[in-house]
């Protein structure tokens, strides 16, 4: 739906060029989905099951579990090489694409567990910006807006957010 216009019209997957963080709807904010249609193909069940059981394993190893927030907040950010080299000698690995994690630039910034209302910057991964039942969608705007301040103040680098926000 163009949100300026309220026209609706349906969009074939390749005019949505769907990419890794990008799309058509990415770069024309005006457009918005409102709804999905799937064409799913059949599989045996076992392997249903096998592809789903991995993929559950895969997301227990990295991502923190049974909390309430939307996932990584902040994309990880190509940094100078300053930045890249600490990150490396640190943590004794190559930064990839010239990236590092949005949550280790966060903890080194002593954002790390800081709350404002009911959002909090996680203890375990503080790229989740987690919510204890009574975060408000303020709480989490000024919680991600203090810690955007504190990783540009720290190191002159401009987190963005993984998803679009609307006003």
């Amino acid at each position: 739906m163009n949100v300026e216009t309220g026209e609706s019209r349906e969009f074939e997957n390749v005019e949505c060029e769907f990419s890794y963080r990008d799309s058509f709807f990415k770069r024309n904010p005006k457009w918005i989905i409102t709804r999905v249609f799937i064409r799913l193909e059949k599989v045996e069940s076992s392997e249903s099951k096998k592809r789903a059981e991995e993929t559950i394993a895969e997301r227990e190893k990295r991502h923190i579990q049974n909390v309430r927030a939307a996932g990584s907040y902040f994309m990880n950010p190509i940094a100078p090489p300053s930045v890249r080299e600490m990150f490396e000698k640190e943590k004794k690995t190559a930064s990839r694409g010239g990236r590092v994690p949005a949550g280790w630039l966060i903890e080194k910034a002593g954002m790390k567990g800081v709350k404002i209302g009911g959002a909090s910057a996680s203890e375990q991964h503080p790229n989740y910006l987690k919510n204890d039942g009574t975060a408000t969608a303020n709480d989490v705007l000024a919680l991600a807006k203090k810690i955007k301040d504190a990783v540009r103040e720290q190191f002159g680098i401009e987190l963005k957010e993984e998803a679009v926000i609307l006003a």
